[in-house]
Parts: C-alpha cells; sequence; structure tokens
C-alpha cells in the first residue's frame, strides 16, 4: 500500500481538526492510527476512504489521487471497503441480504452470483449457521463480522476500520481484533482507528500517533511503544 499525504488541512468551520499533515508511506500492509479523543483520527480515516472531502493539500492512496468531486469519491469507494465503528447493517435485512444487496445494487453482481458469494464469505467468518438472522438477533461480535464480510465481499483494494472494538465487551474485543489479524494475515491491506494498544502493537506495519490534529510521531510499533520521542506520546504510552 502506498499513502501519500501533502499539507492535508481539514476544518470545521473555523476548526483546524487536521492542521497541514503531510506523510509518505511505502509498502505498508496495515497502518495504523492512534491518539487521544479529539486528535483527528476519525476525521483522517474518513478523509482517506473518501467519505469526507479535503479542504485543502493532497492524498494519494495506491494509485488514486482523491478529488474532491463525487462522481470521482463515488466509483473510489466502490474500490475500497469500510467497516463503521456502529456498523451499518441494514436491520431490515438478514445477514446474508445485506451482502447481496451490496453486490447487487452497487457491483453488478447477479442474484446466483451474490448468493454464492455472500455465503461464501459468512462460511469464512463463520457465520454460516446464522445467514437467515436479522443483526438484532446477532451478537455484537456476530454484527461485527458480518460488516467485514460485507466490506470484503467485493474484494477490495483496502479495508479502513474505525474503532472496530469500541463498542464490544473483552471477549468480543478479542473476537473481532482476532478476525482483522487473519485479514492481515490473508494479504488484505489495512487502515485501522483503534484505541486498543495491544492490537496495534501486534497488527501494525506502521503507526501514526495524531494528537491536536497532527502526527506528532510515526513509525514501526518498536519505535511508537518503545522509544517515543515527544513528551505527549510517552504520557499517551504511559495511560494506555
Amino acid at each position: 500500500m502506498r499513502l501519500k499525504l501533502e499539507n492535508v488541512v481539514k476544518t470545521f468551520g473555523s476548526v483546524n481538526v487536521l492542521d497541514d499533515i503531510s506523510i509518505d508511506l511505502v509498502d505498508k500492509n496495515v497502518v495504523t492510527i492512534i491518539g487521544p479523543s479529539g486528535g483527528g483520527k476519525s476525521t483522517l480515516l474518513y478523509l482517506l476512504s473518501g467519505y469526507k472531502e479535503i479542504t485543502s493539500g493532497n492524498i494519494t492512496i495506491n494509485e488514486h489521487e482523491l478529488q474532491n468531486d463525487e462522481k470521482f469519491l463515488i466509483e473510489y469507494r466502490k474500490k475500497i471497503g469500510i467497516v463503521f465503528q456502529a456498523y451499518n447493517l441494514f436491520p431490515h435485512l438478514t445477514a446474508i441480504q445485506n451482502i447481496t444487496l451490496v453486490l447487487e445494487k452497487v457491483h453488478n453482481y447477479n442474484k446466483k452470483d451474490a448468493k454464492d458469494r455472500a455465503s461464501e464469505l459468512l462460511v469464512h467468518f463463520q457465520l454460516g449457521q446464522h445467514r437467515n438472522k436479522f443483526p438484532i438477533e446477532l451478537s455484537g461480535g456476530q454484527q461485527q463480522r458480518l460488516a467485514i464480510a460485507r466490506a470484503m465481499s467485493y474484494e477490495p483494494e483496502l479495508l479502513f476500520f474505525d474503532e472496530p472494538s469500541a463498542a464490544l465487551d473483552p471477549e468480543l474485543t478479542v473476537e473481532v481484533l482476532g478476525t482483522i489479524k487473519k485479514l492481515k494475515e490473508e494479504g488484505t491491506h489495512l487502515v485501522i482507528v483503534t484505541h486498543e494498544m495491544g492490537f496495534a502493537r501486534n497488527v501494525s506495519d506502521h503507526i501514526l500517533y495524531l494528537s491536536g490534529g497532527k502526527i506528532v510521531e510515526h513509525g514501526s510499533p518498536t519505535e511508537i511503544f518503545d522509544h517515543p520521542k515527544t513528551q505527549c506520546l510517552k504520557r499517551f504510552c504511559q495511560i494506555h
């Protein structure tokens, strides 16, 4: 994965949520974004995934130079997957329908191929026996795995996660984080916002520490957690 940010700014009103950030990463499979609440983590994730527009600056992911153009962003979002913190499953559809609807309506699969692909993914993510259940009938961990299966259904170039374990109890957190680690082992390129520092250490190739809308430090898990350079990252690591 290639990730290049050049003087990226994102403002909401008069507030700079991301303040002139630049970085150039090459050949990274898993990039994780950590930092205090309000530091800009989720905003950066939504810029990278094309769900928010850049105020100024440039973002390039792989060969895609992102544009503030809705037609471009619609096509770009078809090439990537995103798993939201709240899952964003369709509550009135069964597990298998949550996947087939996206394949048929967005990616032009026919009904048989969509059903075959959805069935394959449900088995892969250990949800085969729950294919006809509605989201409300699934546990939090199962709902998260269903959201991941849906995001993986059209074989995206890369997959974005916004706090994948934020709403889960400890047992389900282990379950979901194990699923994400398996995705890494299968070669999926991931960009993850997380507050789980042990998970970030174990799964990441490169970590960005955001605070106050800036990338304060970035590096390997060893550099970030064992050899922090700034006082704010040292304090963050001590607390977390």
